[in-house]
């Protein structure tokens, strides 16, 4: 009974373990799936209404003047090409309960993309004028 409580222990620390080390390796991407009814604009592209998945890389970050977020038409899948990419300026805020992008309309009727947050994230990532 004891071998059995110790191997179930075990077990549940290296589940844990394993849990951490993928959330850990994970940071260094943040991905969200969302939909748009109007036209947005991010980094000079109009982005139709639709399904996106928006990523943001962690690593592009180190290279100066490298893009770090790409949107994608969903589905994603790996070694589609993004429809649209940007570099952003981090800041840190408040923690987003949800994914939030954060626009202001255009003359024209689109919403140009200014910020965005993922859920969980303290880090507000900004987009410049022309985004």
């Amino acid at each position: 009974m004891k071998r059995r409580i110790v191997s179930s222990g075990l077990l549940g620390v290296s589940l844990l373990g394993l849990a951490a080390w993928n959330m850990i390796a994970g940071s260094a991407e943040q991905r969200s799936e969302f939909s748009f009814n109007t036209t947005f604009k991010f980094a000079g592209v109009a982005l139709k209404p639709g399904n996106y998945v928006v990523i943001h890389r962690e690593d592009a970050m180190k290279e100066e003047s490298a893009e770090c977020t790409f949107i994608y038409r969903a589905p994603y899948q790996k070694g589609k090409q993004p429809v649209a990419k940007a570099r952003c300026t981090p800041v840190e805020g408040k923690r987003a309960k949800d994914f939030v992008v954060e626009s202001t309309q255009q003359p024209d009727g689109t919403q140009l993309i200014n910020s965005i947050q993922f859920a969980g994230s303290t880090v507000i990532h900004n987009y410049g004028a022309g985004s």
